[in-house]
């Protein structure tokens, strides 16, 4: 593989102001370990090898059956079973029964608009004086409720100035507050029940044979205060004190109780997102009447948990709330520099997700969005997003200066009528339910009871040292003893920097000077929001966004199976020998195929894997392309670098692993790699090569090049988190990307319409402000002009371009798979019929007379012919040596390296039976 690294490319993504990727993480990991069957060679029959070698071949019939990308849990079988016959020839133009549900063909080429003018309205109730919004829907509130959550929003903000005031005095080390965010906290816990779980930053421990649910949530604290949480128990977890209930071991702010369900705060982001999907998963199985919320930032909706978690709820029903809070910065990043699509709530029906967007500034708006949301979630078992637009009045925290990357000015209009407390106020004062008196009195206890909190907290002694390693093991393991014993040697020998009550000192942040207070400002307009993303028009209607796919994006389609070109089609004109190549190349890649499955069932080579019944997505998107575009494969495409250049007798090297292979025989089969022709070599993890190809395609940005860069990839790796990260990072920095999706209908073996719930892949393009069209994957001219139009736009209006191709993968996953074991025979059959694009083109180009029967069979003939040659001879190169195994990355090998091929070298040298020599290991 590092002979095919390639030094050209340049992934730089450390130049672009953020990247969110938590982890490689595979659709495998969260969909199919349920249905994945993986068999020996010995044990997993080919499908008959008749049906793989040439188109006159192949049953004749047309693939359609049930399913809906909406419903999930079908069995192979029962979409199967409902198969109907298409006859007549406008039907066979108009739609076809995907796997995920009907789709309607279309003759146009038509990019779904990238645009945000189209912006998602905002929910709100009061406006900014406090005044119901005539004909709003709201939830009538009682009094003591309206009076307790104001109570608590004014208590918030008081403890907010007072530990931050601690932190500026050094009492404490580090704080953050929720100024402007008051509304969002104490109203959406208020429409909880307290039997609801709250998922903030969490981390999640496992102790004494039960789960221990602790929660670390850095801006929701007025959530855990709803729930009866302390002021002396918020002052023990800031001083870190033995009375904290994560014993002095989290920084401040990080507070957690399982006694109000409510998870310990973590810091990375994100990560509490799809922890929050399994405990709503666990609800659903016990059915309680319950559900779960996650709280996150702007910021946390570009990570990849945030996207596999929502995608993998949508798909298993689960009674959870996505509460995002979109107050306009993620730390310094704008939203702007975040988001090219309209904000999140747009991702909700890019997903099968019911989505509202609020004004995150309006009590009575986020508690009848919330109550609403968590009544859908139980008694519909669905997930809901919610969007809050809100403000972060504050600093990031007490190690941030905020006024460094935004106005004073901009910070002093948000807190003015857009303040949530001051507008809440204005309304219960109103109903005659509050007034100055009570509230001077309020704010007067709240800060006597903080006052003595905080001395309360300070006095009492830290936990032992020893606490940082309980908790975890009945029995502390050997390594840990030794870094506890480490830990005393050092704090006893530099006792000045340990004091003696501080288990490990955090030292205080000094960055930001400013003290956090209310200033008035100018109000706002009414009706409309000046967003940082763009103005948002209110509406007082509460209304969530469906997440219904009955409106399905149509597929493009140039031919019909009959290979007739469909009347006023766009099609792109193609010459008879561009034609001619394509559907050679098309046919070379179907011998292939067959040749080399044969030569691993009969032992000659170790794996393989074909591209039967997806010819025309490698052939005739690669003829659209310019050799000097960069192509990021995923295992599925050796028909693109097929067109580029490359050999048989190359494959058959690769294949066979010889000292010829590019990769030097460290790669296992059919993981090509060739920097002469500009294509990455193949890795096996699903999806990891999305990122680099936005990488590249930056760098391409950079440099000015008339070039772009296309990733492959299956419905599968859509599913994963890389490709999430991967298309919002492409659009935010609008580089020259085309992710070419092939939707062939099954992750190995798990289904389309149990990796969705919405209208396949292509409906996301829009959620992330990309461009996007669904193309017929079995038609070679479609696909063609589909991705020469991409092409161009990637480069000349420097966008990413989302292409789902629809298709079907006709032969196993690979020779360690028996396909037959999960979807029928009759199935596959039908579409190795009418939808198989090799024999589709080669009626069109019979039609225009560029083709016969004579020359089919002598290109098969000289095919064949050809790779019996290369096999013979790879069969006959020697294998790279052992010592290779270790080159191409250090000059001279490390002393760690050195060992593990002398270990290697002595291994061989006892087993030698076991070990042939021509092969290194």
């Amino acid at each position: 593989m590092a002979s095919s690294c390639f030094s050209k490319s340049k992934a730089i993504f450390n130049k672009s102001k953020y990247f969110f990727i938590n982890h490689t993480s595979s659709i495998t990991s969260n969909f199919q370990f349920h249905r994945r069957l993986l068999h020996s060679i010995s044990s997993s029959p080919p499908l008959p090898l008749s049906n793989y070698s040439t188109p006159s071949s192949i049953n004749l019939s047309i693939a359609s059956f049930s399913g809906c990308f909406g419903r999930r849990l079908h069995t192979a079988t029962s979409v199967s079973s409902n198969v109907d016959q298409l006859c007549t020839e406008a039907s066979l133009q108009q739609d076809l029964d995907f796997p995920g549900g009907r789709v309607k063909f279309t003759p146009k080429a038509v990019f779904t608009s990238s645009s945000t003018e189209e912006r998602t309205p905002c929910y709100r109730v009061l406006n900014d004086n406090g005044q119901p919004i005539i004909d709003g829907d709201s939830v009538k509130i009682s009094k003591e409720l309206a009076v307790k959550m104001y109570a608590n929003m004014a208590t918030l903000q008081v403890m907010d100035t007072i530990f931050y005031e601690a932190q500026r005095q050094g009492r404490i080390s580090f704080y953050l507050t929720t100024i402007g965010e008051e509304a969002i906290n104490i109203a959406s816990a208020a429409a909880l029940n307290n039997n609801d779980f709250v998922f903030p930053q969490v981390t999640l421990l496992y102790q004494a044979h039960e789960f221990f649910f602790q929660n670390f949530k850095y801006r929701e604290p007025g959530v855990l205060l709803w729930r009866g949480f302390t002021l002396q128990d918020f002052a023990d977890q800031c001083f870190g004190n033995k009375n904290d209930n994560g014993k002095g071991r989290q920084m401040p702010i990080h507070y957690g109780s399982r006694k109000h369900n409510y998870f310990t705060v973590a810091s990375t982001v994100g990560t509490q997102i799809p922890h929050a999907v399994g405990a709503a998963y666990s609800l659903k199985m016990e059915k309680q009447d319950a559900c779960t919320v996650t709280y996150f930032g702007d910021g946390g909706s570009s990570t990849g948990d945030f996207h596999a978690a929502l995608n993998f709820a949508a798909v298993m029903e689960v009674p959870v709330i996505f509460f995002c809070r979109n107050n306009g910065w993620a730390i310094s990043t704008p939203i702007n520099d975040q988001l090219r699509s309209d904000g999140i709530v747009v991702r909700g029906k890019a997903y099968g997700v019911p989505s509202i967007r609020v004004d995150g500034n309006d009590a009575l708006a986020i508690y009848s969005a919330v109550h609403k949301a968590r009544k859908m979630a139980i008694e519909e078992q669905t997930p809901v997003l919610i969007e809050a637009l809100t403000y972060r009045a504050g600093h990031h925290s007490t190690s941030d200066d905020s006024t460094k990357y935004r106005p004073a000015d901009e910070i002093e209009r948000w807190r003015g009528d857009q303040n949530p407390l001051k507008r809440f106020r204005k309304w219960i004062e109103t109903k005659g339910w509050w007034s100055d008196e009570v509230e001077s009195e309020h704010r007067s206890n709240i800060r006597k009871q903080l006052s003595q909190a905080i001395q309360a907290a300070e006095r009492v002694e830290k936990p032992p040292l020893s606490d940082i390693f309980s908790d975890v093991y009945d029995v502390p393991s050997k390594n840990l003893t030794e870094q506890e014993a480490f830990l005393r040697r050092t704090i006893q020998k530099h006792a000045k920097d340990y004091p003696s009550d501080v288990p490990l000192r955090l030292h205080s942040a000094t960055s930001a000077t400013d003290d956090v207070h209310q200033s008035p400002a100018e109000a706002l307009s009414q009706q409309v929001l000046n967003f940082p993303v763009g103005k948002v028009n209110f509406t007082p209607k509460l209304a969530f966004t469906s997440g219904s796919n009955e409106e399905r994006v149509p597929c493009y389609r140039v031919l019909n199976e009959n290979g007739q070109p469909i009347t006023d089609s766009d099609s792109l004109e193609i010459s008879k020998e561009l034609a001619v190549k394509m559907y050679m190349d098309m046919v070379t890649l179907e011998v292939m195929d067959t040749i080399f499955y044969e030569a691993q069932r009969q032992g000659r080579i170790s794996f393989y894997a074909t591209t039967t019944g997806e010819e025309a997505i490698n052939i005739a998107s690669a003829a659209a392309l310019n050799n000097e575009d960069f192509v990021f494969p995923q295992y599925r495409e050796p028909g693109v670098l097929l067109w580029r250049g490359f050999t048989l007798q190359e494959f058959a090297h690769q294949c066979f692993g010889n000292k010829y292979d590019n990769g030097k025989g460290r790669q296992m089969p059919i993981h090509y790699g060739s920097r002469k022709h500009n294509y990455f070599t193949v890795a096996s993890t699903v999806a990891t090569q999305i990122p680099h190809a936005v990488g590249a395609a930056y760098s391409l940005k950079m440099e000015k090049q008339d070039s772009c860069v296309i990733t492959y990839f299956g419905d599968g790796g859509s599913s994963t988190a890389d490709f999430h990260a991967a298309i919002n990072f492409a659009a935010v920095l609008e580089v020259p990307v085309i992710f070419f999706c092939r939707n062939n209908g099954w992750a190995i073996s798990t289904p389309i319409n149990e990796q969705f719930r919405s209208d396949g892949v292509v409906v996301r393009g829009k959620a992330y402000g990309v461009p996007s069209i669904r193309v017929d994957g079995n038609d070679a001219l479609a696909i063609y002009t589909a991705v020469s139009g991409a092409r161009k736009m990637a480069i000349e209006e420097q966008t990413p371009v989302l292409i789902e191709a629809l298709t079907y993968r006709t032969g196993h996953h690979s020779t360690s798979d028996d396909s037959t074991k999960y979807r029928s025979i009759d199935e596959i059959e039908q579409w190795r019929g009418d939808q198989n694009p090799v024999k589709r083109f080669r009626k069109w180009i019979e039609s225009k007379g560029w083709w016969s029967d004579e020359a089919e069979s002598q290109h098969h003939i000289n095919i064949r012919k050809q790779l019996s040659q290369a096999i013979q001879a790879a069969e006959r190169v020697e294998k790279p040596r052992i010592a290779d195994m270790f080159n191409d990355v250090y000059d001279v090998l490390p002393k760690n390296l050195m060992e593990q091929e002398a270990f290697i070298r002595k291994t061989i040298n006892k087993h030698t039976q076991d070990y042939p020599l021509d092969v290194p290991l």
